[in-house]
C-alpha cells in the first residue's frame, strides 16, 4: 500500500494513464488534454504523457510548489512565494507569465489560456483571447476560485455566485439563473460544472456526450472535474462517479476504487488521488499454447492482485484471430486462422506500473482435411509464349460515410464570416473547424440525414481541420447533423459533430442572411403599386378615347 497514490484510467495513447513506477507522497493532481501532473509533498512536480510541446518537461530545480494546473498542451505551477511558473505550448502566449506577477493564490489552465487568482480577489489572464477568454470582466472582484475551459473561463465569488466569460457557442458561458451557494467550479472543453453547498451538482453547456446530464440522486459531492466530453464527481465517502463520453473508458471508474481525496479530468482520461493503493501483480498467466481452426479455444482466465482491481489488456503483439481478452482477464473465442501468435498481457489499475506477462505464444493448427483430393487439368500455352499476367492496380477505396451519423467524440464549430451560426441557407458559405486530428491526414465533411459529402480537407500541424464551402442546394430544409470524419493522433477514428438548421433561400422569409429587409412584407406592397399604376393607365386611355 502507498500513501498518496495515483490512479488513472481512460485513453492512454500518450501514456498519460501510465503512472510512473514508485510515485508516492502525492498531494495534488492535474490532467491536461493528454498529459498528467502530480505535486509531491516535498514541493516537487512529476509529469507524464504527451510531450510534443514540452508540457511534461518540468523545469530543472523547480521546488516549493503549492499548486498545479494543466491545459491542452501546457502546464502551470504556483510557488509558495506567490509566483507562477509555466512551460509547454506557448503558441498563444499561454506559458508567458506576465512580468511582475505576484501575490497569486490559485491558478487554472485552459485550452490555450491561463488564469491566476490574486490575494486581493482579482483575476489575471494571459494566452489566447480568440473567444474573449482572456478578457476578464471589468469590475470582477472578491473572487475565491477560478477554472479554465477550452475557450472560456469561470470565476466563483465570495457570495457564492458564478461569473463566466469567453466562448458561449454551446451555452457554456451562460450561468443558470438563480444559481447560488456555489462552493466549487470546473470547466471542460465546452461545458461548465458547479458544486453547491448542499452537495449537489449543476452543469451546463455542451451536452453532445451527456456530460451535463447529472446522475439523478447524486449527493454528498465534495469535488468536481470536467474533461472534453465527460464530468467527474467525488463524494464524501471517497468514491468517484463519472458520466458523459465513454469513448476511451474515461467514465469507467475502476472497480473497488475507494479512499479518493482528489480528482482531475483530461480530454479523454481521468485521474484520482487516493490515500491507499496497491500496484497489480500477475498470479496466473499461462494459457494453453495450442488451438485448432474453427474449434473453441479452452477458456482461460488471467489473474492479478491489486487495489483497485486490475484490468487486463494485450500489451504487445496480437492474439490469434478469433480470440479476445476481456477486461476481467477472460481469454475466449474460436480461432479462425492458422499460425503462431506471440503476445504479452498487462494488468493495470492506475497504481504504479502495469504488471506485464512474459511473451506468450499460441499456435493454431488447421482443421484436418478429410475430403477427397481434387484434380485440376493442366494449363497449356503455345510453345515460345508466356501466359499474360494481369495485375489490377491497387487503389484505396473511396470514403463511404455511414448511413446514420455517429454520436461523435468532439465538437465541430460552424461559423459564417467568423461568427458562430446555428442555421444557414442552401448556397450560402460556411466554415467548419474541428481539432484533435492527426496532422497531415484527410478529414471528410458529411451532412446528414441522407449522407451528403461536402468535401475534404487536410489537418494542419496542430491537428486542426478547416473547411469552407457553400451548402449544396440538394440539402433539404430542416435540422441536419454535420460530421467531420478523420483520424486521431493515436490512429483511431475520430468524428466531431455539430447541428445546423438548413433553410430554403427561395422560401418566403429565408435568404442569405436573417438581418435584411423582410421580402414577405415588400411583396404585397409591390403588387399594390403595380395594380395602382395599371388603373391610372386604363383611366387615362379611356379619357383620351372619349375626348376623340
Amino acid at each position: 500500500m502507498d500513501v498518496g497514490s495515483v490512479s488513472a484510467w481512460g485513453d492512454n495513447s500518450y501514456r498519460q494513464t501510465t503512472v510512473p513506477a514508485g510515485l508516492t507522497d502525492v498531494t495534488a493532481i492535474a490532467a491536461g488534454a493528454v498529459h498528467t501532473v502530480a505535486l509531491k509533498g516535498d514541493g516537487t512536480v512529476v509529469a507524464w504523457g504527451a510531450t510534443w510541446s514540452g508540457q511534461t518537461d518540468v523545469p530543472a530545480g523547480l521546488t516549493d510548489v503549492t499548486a498545479i494546473a494543466a491545459g491542452f498542451g501546457h502546464t502551470v505551477a504556483l510557488k509558495s512565494d506567490g509566483t507562477v511558473v509555466a512551460w509547454g505550448s506557448n503558441d498563444h502566449g499561454e506559458s508567458t507569465v506576465p512580468a511582475g506577477l505576484t501575490g497569486v493564490t490559485a491558478i487554472a489552465a485552459g485550452g490555450a489560456h491561463t488564469k491566476a487568482l490574486k490575494s486581493d480577489g482579482t483575476v489575471v489572464a494571459w494566452g489566447s483571447n480568440a473567444y474573449g477568454e482572456g478578457t476578464v470582466p471589468a469590475g470582477l472582484a472578491d473572487v475565491t476560485a477560478i477554472a479554465a475551459g477550452g475557450a472560456h473561463a469561470v470565476a466563483l465569488t465570495s457570495d457564492g455566485t458564478v461569473v463566466a466569460w469567453g466562448s458561449n457557442d454551446y451555452g457554456e458561458g451562460t450561468v443558470p439563473a438563480g444559481l447560488a451557494d456555489v462552493t466549487a467550479i470546473a470547466a471542460g472543453e465546452a461545458h461548465t460544472v458547479a458544486l453547491t453547498s448542499d452537495g449537489t451538482v449543476t452543469a451546463w453547456g455542451a451536452n453532445n456526450s451527456r456530460q451535463t446530464d447529472v446522475p439523478a440522486g447524486l449527493t454528498d459531492v465534495t469535488a468536481i472535474a470536467a474533461g472534453s466530453g465527460h464530468t467527474v464527481a467525488l463524494t464524501s465517502d471517497g468514491t468517484v462517479t463519472a458520466w458523459g463520453a465513454p469513448w476511451s473508458g474515461e467514465t469507467d471508474v475502476p472497480a473497488g476504487l475507494t479512499g479518493v481525496t482528489a480528482i482531475a479530468a483530461g480530454a479523454v482520461h481521468t485521474v484520482a488521488l487516493s490515500e491507499t493503493g496497491a500496484a497489480p501483480v500477475l498470479t496466473a498467466a499461462s494459457p494453453p499454447t495450442t488451438g485448432t481452426v474453427d474449434a473453441a479455444y479452452p477458456d482461460y482466465a488471467f489473474i492479478a492482485t491489486g487495489n483497485p482491481a486490475p484490468t487486463f489488456t494485450v500489451a504487445s503483439g496480437a492474439l490469434p484471430a478469433g480470440l479476445a481478452l476481456s477486461p476481467s482477464g477472460a481469454l475466449t473465442g474460436t480461432p479462425t486462422g492458422v499460425g503462431a501468435s506471440t503476445f504479452t498481457v498487462a494488468a493495470s489499475n492506475g497504481v504504479g506500473s502495469p504488471a506485464v506477462s512474459v511473451p506468450l505464444t499460441i499456435t493454431v493448427a488447421a482443421t484436418p482435411d478429410t475430403s477427397p483430393p481434387v484434380t485440376t487439368p493442366p494449363v497449356t500455352t503455345p510453345p515460345g509464349t508466356t501466359p499474360p499476367i494481369n495485375t489490377p492496380p491497387v487503389t484505396a477505396p473511396p470514403f463511404v460515410p455511414p448511413a446514420t451519423p455517429p454520436a461523435g467524440n468532439g465538437l465541430l464549430r460552424v461559423t459564417a464570416d467568423g461568427s458562430p451560426i446555428t442555421s444557414a441557407a442552401t448556397g450560402s458559405a460556411i466554415t467548419l473547424t474541428a481539432t484533435g486530428y492527426a496532422p497531415g491526414r484527410t478529414v471528410t465533411l458529411v451532412a446528414y440525414s441522407t449522407p451528403t459529402v461536402l468535401g475534404t480537407t487536410t489537418a494542419d500541424a496542430t491537428g486542426t481541420a478547416t473547411f469552407t464551402s457553400s451548402l449544396p442546394t440538394s440539402l433539404a430544409a430542416g435540422r441536419h447533423t454535420l460530421v467531420a470524419y478523420g483520424t486521431a493522433p493515436d490512429g483511431t477514428a475520430r468524428a466531431t459533430t455539430a447541428s445546423l438548421t438548413i433553410t430554403d433561400p427561395h422560401a418566403s422569409g429565408h435568404g442569405l442572411a436573417s438581418t435584411g429587409t423582410d421580402l414577405g412584407l415588400l411583396l404585397p406592397v409591390s403588387i399594390a403599386l403595380l395594380l395602382a399604376g395599371a388603373t391610372v393607365l386604363l383611366l387615362t386611355r379611356r379619357r383620351a378615347t372619349t375626348a376623340g
